[in-house]
């Protein structure tokens, strides 16, 4: 994903002009995001029935872009990895259903994956890349809980952002 200047170091060397200077052009240049959406789950637990609902429109069947998940949990999350359903609805209502598993520690299982602080921690991971949208109209993508059991804990909130990639498909009739 993207490199972040660090507002500390900024700060510390520019002042505070630069830093909103930064923060104008930075707001002013993130018009490659098609949606970007972050969805808390219940401190009880993410439970089978707590689906996650990402709504958005597509316009351009011929922009390529890259999905991507954030997800937020605790240290003490119980597992290596999560599983998920990955329900994507498409604008005549046809759904398509994934099972992915989310790594969230290395293969040791020793460390968690992402940045970490004292309590939580925060990965960034790719969805999938070079996804198109064959129609234009509304979509969904529903995520699911579905790992062995009904209530998990830990698990905080889950972000997904579309992101326009420099790519395009050729239109597939062309007009002469």
């Amino acid at each position: 994903m993207k490199r972040r200047l660090n507002t500390l170091t900024l700060m510390k060397h520019a002042g505070l002009p630069v830093l909103l200077l930064a923060a104008m052009t930075l707001g002013s240049c993130d018009t490659k995001t098609l949606y970007e959406e972050t969805l808390e789950i219940q401190e009880s637990g993410w439970t089978y029935s707590d689906t996650l609902a990402y709504h958005f429109s597509v316009n351009d069947t011929l922009q390529i872009y890259d999905l991507y998940l954030t997800l937020w949990h605790r240290r003490e999350y119980p597992f290596q990895n999560v599983y998920v359903n990955v329900h994507t609805v498409f604008p005549e209502g046809q759904r398509l259903v994934e099972r992915l598993s989310l790594e969230m520690m290395d293969a040791d299982r020793s460390l968690w994956l992402g940045e970490c602080g004292n309590e939580k921690c925060r990965l960034d991971m790719v969805l999938q890349e070079g996804a198109f949208f064959q129609q234009p109209g509304d979509y969904t993508i529903l995520l699911e809980q579905h790992t062995r059991i009904d209530t998990l804990p830990g698990i905080e909130r889950i972000a997904l952002k579309i992101e326009e990639t420099d790519q395009r498909r050729e239109a597939a009739n062309p007009v002469y």
